[in-house]
């Protein structure tokens, strides 16, 4: 069999297959990987990509999607509590989730990392440039996606709002996986508690044949002790 070719890229073709995948795959690392390829095909040479989606349960306040070169897609649970932290409140995420625009940082210019400490961090790994765009849920929360890159000079001002109309198609993938997650989350519940009905049920319906048991042995015990005393 001959190998399928290689897809040449566009940032329309991008758009089309982010729109079809949305409705195709049922977890958001599939998502992030199609994007990572892409972004790779159209030069963009991302070093990291990560989409950071705030989710409703009741121990995490998040979860992490993050693409990298040589570990491809990895999660990040956050526990409940994270958005509070310093290391939250300090980073550039908090920024866009609380003024809702993009952020564009040009690191090899030095701008960044003495606004946020963690981009230090990426600088030394070679980064030269960094987006955080927020990705605007259904029900008004504000999801990012951060990437940098290590290529000379970074992006040009084309490429950055090239890269910005995916933010729509990447909201509905996050509302998709949140409604997903979350009925999967109710049906788990539902099933547990229903196992929890049954297991409760079966322990009475024990405890009461044993109390009948015992009834039925103190009633024949008692008939036995008026018997004895009319002989």
């Amino acid at each position: 069999m001959n190998p399928s070719p290689p897809v040449e890229w566009t940032v329309d073709r991008l758009r089309e297959r982010l729109v079809a995948a949305t409705f195709t795959v049922s977890d958001l690392d599939s998502i992030v990987a199609l994007l990572a390829e892409a972004l790779v095909g159209l030069g963009y040479a991302p070093g990291r990509i990560n989409l950071a989606v705030l989710t409703l349960h009741p121990l995490l306040s998040g979860i992490g999607f993050a693409w990298t070169r040589a570990g491809g897609v990895t999660r990040d649970e956050r526990p409940w509590g994270f958005l509070d932290s310093a290391e939250h409140l300090g980073s550039p995420l908090h920024a866009v989730m609380t003024q809702k625009v993009p952020l564009r940082l040009r690191l090899h210019a030095g701008e960044g990392p003495d606004r946020f400490a963690i981009l230090q961090r990426f600088v030394l790994a070679g980064a030269t440039d960094y987006v955080a765009l927020p990705i605007r849920a259904a029900r008004g929360d504000i999801h990012v996606l951060t990437l940098w890159t290590d290529r000379t000079g970074g992006w040009t001002d084309d490429e950055v709002a090239a890269l910005q109309t995916v933010s729509p198609l990447l909201a509905v993938a996050v509302d998709l996986f949140e409604g997903r997650r979350l009925a999967h989350a109710l049906t788990h519940s539902h099933e547990a508690l229903e196992a929890r009905v049954r297991e409760r049920t079966a322990d009475l319906e024990a405890k009461n044949q044993s109390l009948a048991e015992a009834l039925e042995t103190l009633q024949r015990t008692q008939e036995q002790m008026i018997q004895a005393e009319k002989m």
